[in-house]
Order: structure tokens, then C-alpha cells, then sequence
């Protein structure tokens, strides 16, 4: 390297020095061989640049200072570049005192720029990842699950079961206790949803031809060909899941080489190619089938489990797993509430109730002053949870079981030997026999302690009597609509039909009969024109004798009202003899919570016939009925035996005996 200026030597060491202002000598250059530049850049003892040096050199664009490398803690410190100290510099050189300290904050963010492509990673916005789970889809022929209801149940929990499909089930319509008992809360039974409309899952099974059912093979394959024929038209996802009892390794029988023919015409492929049944025949009786473009499928497992002399099939598909089920719920907690703050505060909020006003206006001021009332002292609460799938009875015994159960699982398919897998089958059973004695143990302390409405509630849970059966509609809306027409339409022509009754000449006759026969003779009984006033504690009684059940748009419980009915009752009062004396129902109680009930469990639920609506009673309605049964009683205007409304006693044996 040649230098074609002049050195400086200052304190020992080599300082190069570019001035502007005169022309160094063309004779004098100095030669640096590798080690000596070397030893000027690790050796050098450390030296500061002159204010007029450091200025020459930004001139000319050759000075770059490079900074060391430290955390964030050394960044931060001020950096001291260069020395204050006259007197180590040349005076010529320090004519213009040293150069000022700039101190720089950096940040903490790093940059990670690309010094090819200039491009800062920090930049960029990321890919997002596939954070879901796929869908695992098990298919298993169980050869009855009457007696593996718990051994299912617990599989499904532990292996994390999306869709179970089971062929010979050997269940039947009425077998409702044995479907509750196998599958888990978050489960559906016989309903697999697709919100997309993308995917269809089919499960189909073939019987065995034999002499008994007389089942024909030929039939199954003319079938099958136009069931093919029909959803291959579908324009989404398709998988085909089942037993199709076919020996697919012996592809020379006429039948399985129309099968494969079939499913190959239809742009479908087969994807099992491990023994399904424990006699080895090689994917012939348990069949997954999807299109290869779909992408659908994407791996199958075969998995010996013992549990039946078919196994257990996997699959894994290109769906999202379904997110564990929420529930959100909105309610307040009474049981935090100051019952004497809240009867202070209720009395000083009745004193301007309008006693003399109109009956909407009394109405709206009651709900009002309550429902303010309630979000001041018990105000409502969002709660979301989680739906369990492990069920209140699985304890530190069934856990101690499981794990014993998956180390001789582990033991067998390590070794082979038979003992192992005897020893594994035995565990299986004593699982079994665990979680039924957990569960009878769990049932019996609950139901011991638990009161009537709890029982009938456990045991409706338990027989699978509380699923609600509704007709099928494409939405909850809809389904509302049909049926608020129906019971208003139902309504209508009961009212028509007791108007044309009246009318009627062989009615009318019928009626003056009865009369004559019931009342004295040339007397007719007054009319019905104004209903009486209730007194408040007639209103009181009325109000004690309902049952503390409570509709949601209540607004106060029943319960509570009870308990504060001294300081309701004037404001109630008021409301129903306002409305008995107006005629007027209020408009905002005409609003009502219908639950429609099917009438019989065995009657079809597609008919709005066979549902009977299911709504709580008020106070006005309540207090209209008294005042019509008065009437009526009082002018002996009911049948000897009525077995219903008025005279109770009496029960529809009766009626008929006399007919």
C-alpha cells in the first residue's frame, strides 16, 4: 500500500493526516505490508482525531466510523468519541478545538435489513400459519354397542373423537337409553352439520347376504350404482364410510371388479390397504372412499383395539376441527342481593306510581321501576363456559384405570405375545366395570340428596326424555313463524266456531233447555256485564297460590315477589282491577315464552297438529277467571258433573258414566 502523504507521528503511533490547502511532495511514499496493517487495526493503542482531520475526511467521503457491538444497556450509556484533552493534539491541528460529543439514543427495536435487497424483515407481514386441527372421522363396525356403551364412551373422550360413524350398532328406534349412555355431552347423535355446504360425509352398510335375510349382492350393486349416480353430481367434497363386506383382495370376483369398476367410473378411490378384520382380509369389509382431487383424505390408520373382530379405522381429513362449544348465558345473582336496600329503595320508587292512570301507562311504569330497581342492586352478568366432555363421575379411579389399560396396551404391541394381549383384554373389561361402578356410585349419592324437580330432571336426562323434538326447517326463525300462525290461526276458528254455535237454532234451543232444566222455570239468569273488583287481599291470595316458576320476561321472579309482596301489593292491585275495569289486557303482557310440546313421543313431528303450546298464567287472567266462575256458579249455569274449570272434583269418569 502507498501513501502519498505525509505522516504525523503523535504519541507513538501513525496518524494520517489529508490536507486540502497544500500538495504533498511526489517523492515521499511509505509501503505497508499485511502484518503491519494488521497490527494498526487490533494493536494500535486507541487515539483521538483532530477536529480538522475528522472534517477533511467527511469531506471527502472516506471517513466511516464503525461502532461496536453491545446490548442495549452499553447503547444507551453516552459514548465519548473524542478526547477533550488538548494538550495529547498538535496545535496546528487543534487551532479549532476539539470536536463537539453528539450523543445519539437508539432504539430498542432491531431492524434486520437485507443488505443485497435493501429490505427491512420488520416490514413485512407475516403468513399466517394453520392454527386449527384437522378432523378425525372414526369409523368402527361394533358389532352391537348394547354392551360397550362404556368402553365407546370412553374411547371417543380419550382419543378426541370428531365424528364416530358405527355400523351394526344393533340398536334399535326405542333404544334411546343406550344412545344417551354412549355418547359424550358435546356429541350429536345420527347429525353430522356443514355449515359451508362443502362436505358431505355418507356412511353406508352392506349385510351379508345369507338365506335368512335373503339379501342379494346383485341388488346391493345395482343400488349403490344409482346412489353413485346421484351425489356425484354434488358439486362439493364427498366421503363414502361403511362396511361394505367385499373382498377387495381378490379383485377376480365378478362382484368386487363391478365395485371397483363402479367407484372408479364415478372419480372415486378406495384408501384403505391395511387388514380391517381380524381374520386378515385385506381391506375388503371396512371402506373409505373419497375423490383423489378433492384432497380430502389426507391418511387413513387401521387400529387394532380389541374391541370387537373389526377394527377401529382413522381418518384424517382436510377439515377444521370444530372449536369445543361455548356457552354464554346472561343472568343475575340473586343471591348477592340486599333484600332491605331493595325494599327501600322499591318503596321510595312506588310513591309516584300513577294510581289514576291508564292501565298501559301503570304497566310500564311497574316494569320500569323494577327493572331499573334490579340493575342497580343485582345487575345482569355474562358468563361463557365451556362445555365438558369429561362427565361429573370420571374421578382418580377411572384415570388409574385408563393409565393401567394403556401400559398393557403398550406392553402387548411391543411383545406380540398372547399373554400381553390377554392381559390387555382383561383390562378393558375391568375399565368397563370401573367407570359403571363410578357412574352407579355418582347417580346414587346425587339422587339421594337432590330434590323432586332434580330427580325427574336427572331421570329424563338419563332415559333421554328431555330431547325436544321439533319439525324440520332450514332456520329457528322460520320454525317460530310456522308455529306462531299456526296456534293464532287455531285461535281464530276457535272463536269462529263458538260464534257460529250461537247462532245456531239447534244450539240455542239446546241451551234454553238446559236452563230451564237448571234454572226456575220462566227465569232468565242476568248477564255477565262488568267484572268485579279484587280486594288486595283477594290479589294476595291469588298471587300465593301460583307456583314460583318464573317466564324470562317476567320482571321480578316469582319467588321474589312473594317475599316482597306487602310493598307490591297496592301497585298490583291497582293494575288488575284497572284492567278488569278498563276491559283492556295490557299490550306488553299479551307477550308470552311458548314452548311447543309434542303431545306423544310416537306422533309425527312434522305436523304442527300433534304440539300443544305450553304458557304461565297472570294475575289479570287469573282474577277475569274468578270473576266468571262466580258468575256462573251463582246462577247454576254449569253441567251436574262439569269435570273441568269450576268443579274439579269431578273427573271425566264421571261425565262419561253419566252420558
Amino acid at each position: 500500500m502507498t501513501q502519498t502523504t505525509r505522516d504525523l507521528e503523535m504519541n507513538g503511533a501513525v496518524q494520517h493526516h489529508w490536507s486540502t490547502t497544500m500538495q504533498p511532495p511526489p517523492t515521499a511514499s511509505i509501503t505497508y505490508s499485511r502484518t503491519e496493517l494488521l497490527a494498526l487495526g487490533h494493536n494500535m493503542p486507541r487515539q483521538w482525531i483532530p477536529s480538522k482531520t475528522y472534517t477533511t475526511l467527511k469531506d471527502l467521503g472516506i471517513f466511516r466510523y464503525r461502532s461496536r457491538r453491545a446490548g442495549s444497556h452499553i447503547r444507551r450509556k453516552p459514548s465519548k468519541l473524542w478526547n477533550n484533552d488538548t494538550t495529547n493534539e498538535p496545535s496546528p491541528a487543534n487551532s479549532h478545538g476539539p470536536l463537539p460529543v453528539h450523543i445519539i439514543s437508539r432504539t430498542d427495536k432491531k431492524t434486520h435489513v437485507n443488505h443485497q435487497t435493501g429490505v427491512n424483515l420488520i416490514n413485512l407481514r407475516p403468513i399466517p400459519r394453520e392454527t386449527y386441527s384437522k378432523l378425525n372421522v372414526y369409523l368402527w363396525n361394533a358389532n352391537s354397542v348394547r354392551n360397550k356403551t362404556n368402553i365407546l364412551f370412553d374411547y371417543i373422550l380419550e382419543h378426541d373423537v370428531d365424528i364416530m360413524c358405527i355400523t351394526e350398532s344393533w340398536l334399535r328406534h326405542n333404544d334411546s337409553v343406550v344412545i344417551i349412555d354412549l355418547k359424550p355431552t358435546s356429541f350429536e347423535f345420527a347429525c353430522v352439520c356443514d355449515s359451508g355446504n362443502q362436505f358431505r360425509l355418507y356412511v353406508v352398510y352392506r349385510p351379508p347376504p345369507s338365506p335368512r335375510n335373503g339379501l342379494k349382492t346383485s341388488d346391493f350393486l345395482s343400488q349403490f350404482d344409482d346412489f353413485l349416480d346421484e351425489v356425484t353430481l354434488f358439486s362439493g367434497k364427498l366421503l363414502f364410510l361403511g362396511g361394505f363386506n367385499l373382498h377387495l383382495d381378490n379383485p377376480s370376483k365378478p362382484e368386487v371388479a363391478h365395485f371397483l369398476t363402479s367407484i372408479a367410473d364415478a372419480g372415486l378411490s378406495q384408501h384403505i390397504t391395511e387388514p380391517t378384520h381380524k381374520f386378515g382380509h385385506t381391506c375388503t369389509l371396512d371402506l373409505i372412499i373419497s375423490r383423489p382431487d378433492d384432497l380430502l383424505v389426507i391418511a387413513c390408520t387401521v387400529l387394532d383395539i380389541l374391541y370387537s373382530d373389526h377394527h377401529v379405522i382413522k381418518c384424517v381429513i382436510n377439515r377444521a376441527k370444530p372449536h369445543h362449544p361455548k356457552i354464554t348465558t346472561n343472568s343475575r345473582n340473586y343471591r348477592d342481593l340486599d333484600n332491605d336496600a331493595f325494599r327501600s329503595d322499591m318503596i321510595h320508587a312506588l310513591e309516584s306510581f300513577p294510581f289514576d292512570g291508564s292501565i298501559e301507562g301503570q304497566v310500564s311504569c311497574y316494569e320500569k321501576t323494577i327493572s331499573t330497581l334490579l340493575d342497580l342492586h343485582c345487575p345482569v352478568t355474562t358468563h361463557t363456559r365451556m362445555l365438558k366432555s369429561n362427565p361429573p363421575w370420571y374421578n382418580a379411579e377411572i384415570h388409574l384405570a385408563r393409565r393401567t389399560r394403556r401400559k398393557c396396551e403398550r406392553t402387548w404391541r411391543k411383545s406380540g405375545h398372547a399373554e400381553d394381549r390377554q392381559k390387555y383384554l382383561d383390562q378393558i373389561h375391568q375399565l368397563s366395570k370401573v367407570i359403571r361402578q363410578e357412574k352407579s356410585k355418582y347417580y346414587t349419592n346425587h339422587l339421594s340428596s337432590a330434590d323432586t324437580k332434580t330427580v325427574f330432571k336427572t331421570l329424563n336426562t338419563l332415559l333421554n326424555r328431555s330431547v325436544v323434538s321439533l319439525p324440520s326447517s332450514d332456520s329457528m326463525k322460520s320454525l317460530s313463524n310456522r308455529f306462531c300462525n299456526y296456534f293464532k290461526e287455531k285461535i281464530t276458528k276457535i272463536r269462529q266456531s263458538i260464534r257460529s254455535s250461537l247462532s245456531d237454532p239447534n244450539v240455542q234451543q239446546a241451551e234454553s233447555q238446559h236452563l230451564t232444566e237448571q234454572c226456575c222455570p220462566n227465569v232468565q239468569p242476568p248477564e255477565l256485564t262488568d267484572f268485579f273488583f279484587l280486594s288486595p287481599d283477594e290479589v294476595a291470595k291469588l298471587v300465593m297460590k301460583s307456583h314460583s316458576k318464573s317466564c324470562g320476561l317476567d320482571p321480578l321472579p316469582t319467588w321474589l315477589l312473594k317475599k316482597n309482596l306487602d310493598i307490591m301489593l297496592p301497585a298490583l292491585s291497582s293494575i288488575v282491577n284497572t284492567s278488569l275495569s278498563a276491559g283492556s289486557f295490557p299490550s306488553s303482557l299479551k307477550e308470552a315464552i311458548v314452548t311447543p310440546i309434542l303431545k306423544k313421543h310416537n306422533l309425527d313431528c312434522n305436523n304442527l297438529k300433534n304440539f300443544r303450546p305450553a304458557f304461565l298464567s297472570k294475575i289479570i287472567e287469573k282474577a277475569a277467571l274468578c270473576s266468571v266462575n262466580n258468575h256462573v256458579c251463582s246462577n247454576n249455569l254449569t253441567q251436574m258433573y262439569q269435570s273441568a274449570y269450576s268443579r274439579p272434583q269431578y273427573g271425566d269418569g264421571s261425565a262419561e258414566s253419566q252420558e
